[in-house]
Formats: C-alpha cells, structure tokens, sequence
C-alpha cells in the first residue's frame, strides 16, 4: 500500500514538512505523476496583527494555507517509486496549533500544467501530523518578545531557512534579533539587507513589495550626461582601495547630516569578511578620487550576486557643481554593463530617482517580477565581477 510519511520542522511562525511517498509493485522503470496538496489549518483566532496576518496569507482562506505541488517520478527498476519533497508554510501565529493534512493523489495533467480538480486523481496516500509554534524565538525574553511582535511582525532568525518565501511577506520590512554573520549573509543572498542599530538589538530589514531597480540591459547613455562629459577627466575611480576606511567615511557623513547610524563595527567587519573570503557575495566599495587633491569626493557601497548589482548606501563627500556623486553613479552604471550585469537594485523608489525612470532603465519590480530574477542570478556565481574591470591603479576616468 502507498505511504506518505512527514518530518516537521516549526519555529515561532513557520511550519515546514519535509516528506517521502513510497508506493511499490508499480511497473518497473515507467513514470508517474504525482500531485502533492498540502493543507495547514489552525483553530479560528482573533483580535491579533499576526493572526490578520496568517488569515489573509497566500493560499486558502481564514486560518487555512494550501500548497500544490506537481511531479513526474521514474519508477525505479525494482518497481518502487520515490518521490520526497517538502511543504512549507511561514507568517504563522506564534503558540497556536495547526495541523498539516498531506495528500498524493494521481496526477492526469499534461507536462508542465498546473493540476486541477479534474487533472487530480484518486488519493493514493494521506497523513495528517499536529504541530505548534513556538510561542517566543529562542533567545528573546517573552515579555519583549510580546511587545515585539506586534510592532514589528515579520521576525526571522537563525532557526530559519531563508528562501524564495520571503517574496510572499506583507510587508516592507522582516527583522531579526542581534543577527550573528551566518543570518546576515543568508539574509543578503536572499536580497534583505541588514539595518542594525548600536543601541539596539533589532535589525531591520528591508524587504520592499516594489524595489527599484535600473535594467541595465535597455540603455547604454550612462557616459552621455553633460557633467560626465564636462568633468570626468577630473576624477580616477578604484574599487575596494581601502572598504572598511571607506563604509567608516560614509558613516561619518551619514551621521553629520544625521541620516542615522546604522553603519556599525559588526556591520562593516561583516561585509568586509564577505569581501575577502566569499565566491557567492561580492562586496565592493567603489570610490571616486579627485585627481587634483587626493580626496575621496564620493563612494558607493555595494555588492552583487551573480549578474545582479546592489547598492546599499551612496556618499558624496564632495560637493561642487561638478556633482562628483551622479558622475559616480553614471560611470558605475556603465562598467556594470561592460561587466554584464543585467540589473541593479536601489531598494525603496526615492524622488530624486525619477531621473533614471526613462534615460537609464528604472523599473518598479513587485516580487513576483524581481524573484525570479534573483534565483537565476544565485545560480550564476561568479559570472560577474566589478574588481576585475579596474586597473590596479585606479580607472583614469579620461580614458572613457
């Protein structure tokens, strides 16, 4: 007889199973189609921001998530087919009882088509397993941690698998509590951005519905703006000449004009290690010089996975009517594309972005848009890099 059998994982507002059907005396090495539907329901709540949360969550309705999976599996030789995958649910309620239902069904779709209720045959397995979320992350004070959560919804931690399932959050923004190196990279490689506080031990993270990005595959005006042409001969540019004396540089400028201090120790020794030692994140502090004096006039901090630039914080230390600082973003948009970059994400839309809406590519990607993308752009490691494109010296900007 056919079996279904799950493992669980739950944290504080997810449910994960992990699971294997096994059905035997099937004819050897033939193919079956298979789909998996799992359903999670908890007893009905009210009067919480988390619980509006979890009954307006992707799938299903009021406290009930659905997920459907499709899958063609070969029979092995001795006549048993295999099949495992998992399920996974998240923006759970925190203490509150669910229950996962798992059922494999034959599947009598096409190749490539989304099963439904006609296409799903006869149930061939099912279990159904409880589980409870934990009522506090592990190392939060329950007090702190009630207050918490209703102030800032989305928690993640290191008890997470961060993934693609980000791109259903509701909001803006996840957070995480005093994030070690391992949490904030994963949260890097899965485009959220740390935003520590020294007097604090939240990080908040972005995570907009619509980032601005620029497709750098529609425009190659970078180098046509008047003041790029006026006055590039004024300037050499360098990547990672000195990165942590250049975040510290921008620190200080965000802290004069008060833009907040986010940019702590931990932070920058965090990227910078990334910068050394890591294949998959590529950190670089790209830095404009002014020939004439030596001065740092403007940088921009960043990273890129794959063929995918991001930016994380921009500072122009010197500011004339040559606008040191567009020049810095003209000249980055066209080594980007020399170095086959497809696009670069800016994070939340600002007002003074609107100049590159149509002359520069600027797009508003929603997650459905800007995921996919940064899936393909994980599996191209090493695909592009920025450093390699700059002379040791320094890029005479003349030469353009």
């Amino acid at each position: 007889m056919p079996q279904v059998q799950a493992e669980l994982t739950v944290t504080v507002n997810s449910v994960v199973g992990r699971w294997t059907f096994v059905s035997e005396n099937q004819p050897p090495a033939s193919r079956c189609r298979l789909a998996v539907a799992a359903t999670l329901r908890s007893a009905p709540r009210s009067g919480s921001f988390l619980g509006a949360l979890a009954r307006n969550g992707s799938g299903g309705s009021g406290d009930e998530k659905r997920e459907r999976l499709e899958l063609e599996v070969d029979v092995g030789a001795d006549g048993t087919l295999r099949a495992s995958g998992e399920s996974r649910f998240h923006f759970l309620r925190c203490g509150t009882k669910y229950k996962l239902t798992l059922e494999v069904s034959e599947w009598r779709g096409g190749a490539g088509e989304p099963s439904t209720a006609p296409d799903v045959g006869s149930v061939l397995a099912k279990t159904e397993l409880d589980a409870t979320t934990a009522s506090c992350p592990p190392g939060i004070d329950p007090q702190v941690w009630r207050q918490l959560k209703e102030m800032h919804p989305v928690y993640v931690g290191p008890e997470h698998e961060l993934g693609e399932w980000l791109a259903k959050d509701p909001q803006d923004f996840v957070w995480a509590w005093q994030p070690n190196f391992s949490l904030m990279r994963s949260l890097w490689l899965n485009a959220c951005f740390t935003l520590p506080n020294e007097e604090s031990p939240i990080a908040q993270c972005p995570n907009p519905l619509k980032r601005y990005c620029l497709d750098l595959t529609t425009t190659d005006h970078w180098l046509r703006g008047k003041k790029v042409k006026r006055h590039k001969n004024d300037f050499i540019l360098t990547v990672n000449k000195d990165y942590p004396g250049t975040f510290m540089r921008c620190r200080k400028l965000h802290e004069d004009e008060d833009r907040g201090c986010w940019i702590t120790k931990d932070l920058v020794e965090a990227l910078d290690s990334c910068r050394r030692e890591d294949n998959e994140l590529k950190v670089y502090s790209i830095e404009l010089w002014e020939k004439s004096t030596g001065n740092l006039a403007a940088a921009i901090m960043s990273f890129s996975v794959g063929d995918i630039f991001h930016d994380y914080t921009t500072a122009c230390m010197l500011r004339d009517e040559r606008s040191p600082g567009a020049i810095l973003s003209k000249v980055t948009g066209h080594l980007l594309r020399e170095c086959g970059y497809t696009l670069w994400y800016w994070g939340f839309k600002n007002p003074y972005m609107a100049e590159y809406d149509e002359r520069y590519g600027g797009i508003s990607l929603d997650n459905q848009a800007f995921w996919p993308r940064w899936r393909v752009a994980r599996e191209k490691v090493g695909t592009c890099d920025l450093a390699s494109r700059i002379p040791p010296g320094g890029l005479d900007l003349a030469t353009l």
